[in-house]
This record gives structure tokens, sequence and C-alpha cells, in this order.
């Protein structure tokens, strides 16, 4: 439990939709990255995956990005040259660093790509 919320890593890599879908069904939403400490909970949770979605998302407006669960996206959390504009529509994951010394930042991709899935519910 970390702010009052539940956290949960499900096996196995799933699409953004499939894996708010499963979330969903336990009550919750893709996990919330609001601030650094956020990331850094997160960091000591995730221990097999490189890569994992979180609840962010532009699907609404191209470039707005809003979070599932109706926390304020927090633009600054993303990597450098990052978000990149050349998806329609972009799903937002936490990756582990290329620099061990640099914190886990925000990329996007393409919703349709897997990665694992972290739900968050309070």
């Amino acid at each position: 439990m970390y702010n009052k919320r539940f956290y949960m890593e499900l096996p196995g890599r799933q699409t953004w939709k499939a894996g708010q879908s499963e979330c969903m069904k336990l009550g919750g939403n893709l996990v919330s990255v609001t601030n650094g400490e956020t990331v850094e909970f997160l960091t000591q949770l995730q221990t097999r995956a490189r890569a994992l979605w979180t609840g962010g998302t532009d699907a609404g407006t191209h470039g707005v990005f809003t979070n599932v669960n109706g926390d304020p996206f927090n633009n600054s959390m993303f990597d450098q040259n990052q978000p990149d504009e050349q998806l329609p529509v972009r799903c937002v994951f936490l990756r582990y660093p290329i620099n061990v010394e640099r914190p886990r930042l925000l990329h996007d991709d393409d919703c349709l790509a897997e990665y694992t899935i972290m739900c968050e519910r309070q």
C-alpha cells in the first residue's frame, strides 16, 4: 500500500487496453504516475519487467495526456524527446533507465504494444 492505494503487478504482458480492462475487473485502473515519489515506489515493486503500462494516454485529444483514474497527468515526468509525435494515439509506459544512475521516466508508445501491467485501486 502506498498513498492509500493498493498495487498489483499482473503476470505476462498485455496491450494497454487489455491491461486496463484487467485492472478494472479487479476494481482499479492502470497505475497513475504523478510524481517522482510514485516512480520511486514503483521501482521497488517492479521486479521482473523492463517496462510497465501506466494509466496515461492521449486517446481523448492528441497531445493532451490524461490518467484513466482522473489523477492529473504530469508532463514533466516524460523523458527527453518524449512524447514523440509520430503516433495518432499514444499510451504511456514507465521504463527502466538506460543508465542505472538515471531515474525511470515516462515514454509513449503505440497502445497495441505489450508491456507489464501494474494495477492500482483505492
